[in-house]
């Protein structure tokens, strides 16, 4: 396959696509290159790297932390509320079995997330040894 020269006109129409925020591996496909080819046109352009986190998060502070989960916990309890609302039991029992499964969390946090009951896992009665006599005296 022969190899294609890009004109500084696309290589720098690229890096703005970037910079709008336009995804790496959208921009790579569209132009046929791999994402380390675009990042050394960013490196030769002098243009930022992207950063670590995929989302561009930056770290919070204890209170900001703190403000942002109460935020959610009050949703979280909003979203049980209307729930519990609108559908039956069996279909919360449904929902919370496909939190399981598509979610990949356990069946008790899945419960505990849309306000149900956890169940209790019982284990089964101890068998009896062999020879083991039982009676039933009334």
């Amino acid at each position: 396959m022969k190899r294609r020269v890009f004109t500084d006109l696309e290589i720098g129409g690229a890096l703005r696509e970037l910079e709008a925020g336009v995804r790496l591996p959208e921009v790579c496909a569209r132009l046929g290159v791999s994402e380390r080819t675009v990042n050394r046109w960013r490196r030769e352009a002098g243009a930022p790297r992207a950063a670590a986190s995929p989302l561009g998060l930056v770290p919070l502070t204890t209170d900001q932390a703190a403000i942002r989960s109460e935020a959610l916990e009050r949703n979280l309890d909003a979203l049980r509320l209307v729930l519990h609302t609108l559908l039956e039991p069996e279909e919360l029992e449904r929902g919370a079995r496909l939190v399981e499964a598509r979610c990949r969390v356990s069946a008790q946090r899945a419960r505990r997330l849309l306000g149900l009951a956890p169940v209790n896992v019982r284990s089964e009665p101890l068998a009896t040894p062999p020879g083991a006599e039982v009676s039933i005296s009334n």
